[in-house]
């Protein structure tokens, strides 16, 4: 039977009862033949079922090992899987970045506000020794492109473009979190000044006005200081943008060398002044002293 049924001619007459039973048993074995919208049996395909192109909608999760599924339930099942074993996961978050988990993260596809990866929901990564960023096949330079905070925090210094195809490659695993040591940046920008003899109340013992955008990070990593005579108690000098404190540089007692404090990573662009001032109350005996402050462009 065809997708539409063509009724034979019934003329009155001689058998014509006959013929029309004849035609209600041709109906009835063809229907019998047809797939029961309501499930009745037999009610199974005898033929492979030709979609031509079209969806099946609405199609409930599969159950039984035989059973159909739907693309949802397939996309969870194959994330779930993927992800207990390392590779690639995809966030609840439309427009995050799919990641890859095998110590490369490839296709990340960037937003137009999307600045900071955070390594640990993105990989499940702990820590690492050493970490590679590229962007668009263009390896970035630490401090400049980016910044890392946390251990596992990569933060662009601007938004990755909507195009744009991140890998992020990271080395060795660890148990214990471990800084990895990617400040020691390949563009530096050292600001480094002496003071000789003893800083009277107050004293101005560096004053720097930027030329260019820099940076001094978080707690000034690599930066030194050295005395060559030693405090008499603790002193601390405190380092301020455009007269606002933002760090401090301190000697302990009977101490040559300083220790750094600063809450943030503090940005400087050309024109703004960085100064590192002395105590109001002078050390008796903290002289001639070395200042470098570790910087980084951009």
């Amino acid at each position: 039977m065809g997708t539409t049924y063509t009724p034979q001619v019934i003329l009155s007459g001689f058998r014509s009862t006959d013929i029309i039973s004849d035609e209600l048993a041709r109906i009835s074995a063809d229907l019998a033949a047809k797939v029961d919208r309501n499930g009745v049996a037999p009610n199974q395909m005898m033929f492979e079922l030709d979609m031509n192109s079209h969806r099946i909608l609405n199609l409930a999760d599969g159950v039984l090992g035989s059973d159909a599924t739907n693309l949802s339930q397939v996309t969870t099942q194959i994330n779930a899987a993927v992800a207990a074993a390392g590779g690639f996961t995809t966030s609840a978050t439309s427009g995050d970045p799919i990641t890859f988990n095998f110590g490369v993260a490839v296709g990340s596809q960037g937003t137009s506000g999307n600045t900071v990866f955070n390594l640990n929901t993105l990989f499940g990564v702990t820590a690492f020794l050493g970490l590679t960023v590229i962007v668009n096949g263009v390896v970035q330079i630490p401090g400049l492109a980016y910044s890392i905070s946390s251990i596992y925090i990569v933060t662009f210094s601007e938004s990755v473009g909507t195009t744009s195809d991140i890998m992020f490659i990271y080395g060795d695993l660890s148990p214990t979190p471990v800084l990895p040591n990617i400040l020691a940046d390949a563009v530096g920008y050292d600001i480094a000044s002496f003071f000789s003899a003893k800083p009277a109340a107050s004293d101005i013992c560096i004053k720097f006005v930027a030329t260019q955008a820099y940076h001094l990070p978080q707690n000034l990593t690599l930066s030194q200081a050295h005395a060559e005579a030693s405090a008499t108690a603790s002193t601390v000098f405190d380092v301020k943008k455009n007269g606002s404190n933002v760090g401090t540089i301190t000697f302990a007692a009977a101490g040559t060398v300083a220790t750094f404090v600063m809450a943030s990573q503090t940005n400087f662009v050309a024109g703004d002044r960085l100064t590192v001032v002395a105590p109001a109350s002078p050390d008796a005996t903290l002289a001639n002293i070395g200042f470098d402050l570790h910087g980084v462009l951009g």
